[in-house]
């Protein structure tokens, strides 16, 4: 069985578990998105055309409801996980690729004015850890907003593997992510790391 087999399976087991979506990152710290990326700051108004909406890469979007919150603050939002197990019924509408972080999300994606990633950097198996921040990095034109645990999960236990494979502290986040882009801001929030990341 492959890498990408293999976590896939496991994300399978752990999205059939019923209390395994309840908690949504992507949804609760949009404020914090907002307030960083400050996204009205974007027009995409001439001669008469419609506004366009900033686009935005929901990258290891899970259940979807970070994606539903973005499209409420006007985000033209597309998702992307490795597997769509988890998506809530509501979130079925966006435009979903079933891919693995760690490929080349550009070649594949395209690029968006922000990438959103939240509680999904400290799931990535150790040896593809900063691949994948790179990967994302590089899909952004203005930049990547990142929430990463700093702590172990409580699911795993139910699905035989630590889900939380990637554990870092906050300052070695912030090291690791100022290499691949310009960190503009990071926040530790004890049980959370968050970084605002602009592409060189």
């Amino acid at each position: 069985m492959s890498i990408i087999e293999h976590e896939k399976d496991v994300y399978e087991n752990a999205w059939a578990l019923e209390a395994y979506g309840t908690y949504s990152p992507g949804e609760l710290f949009l404020p914090m998105f907002l307030e960083l990326t400050k996204p009205e700051s974007l027009t995409y108004v001439s001669l008469g055309c419609p506004v366009r909406k900033p686009t935005v890469l929901d990258a290891g979007t899970g259940s979807g409801k970070g994606a539903l919150a973005l499209e409420a603050a006007n985000f033209d939002v597309t998702c992307c996980d490795l597997t769509p197990s988890g998506l809530i019924p509501e979130a079925e509408k966006f435009t979903f690729h079933e891919v693995s972080l760690w490929s080349d999300l550009r070649a594949k994606l395209g690029t968006y004015d922000y990438v959103y990633c939240c509680d999904v950097m400290e799931h990535i198996p150790p040896e593809f850890t900063m691949l994948v921040a790179q990967r994302v990095i590089d899909c952004c034109k203005h930049g990547t907003f990142f929430t990463i645990a700093l702590t172990p999960d409580s699911f795993g236990v139910w699905v035989g593997r630590q889900l939380h494979q990637t554990l870092r502290d906050y300052q070695w986040w912030r090291e690791a992510l100022s290499e691949l882009g310009r960190v503009e801001d990071a926040r530790d929030l004890q049980q959370a790391g968050v970084y605002y990341v602009r592409p060189r």
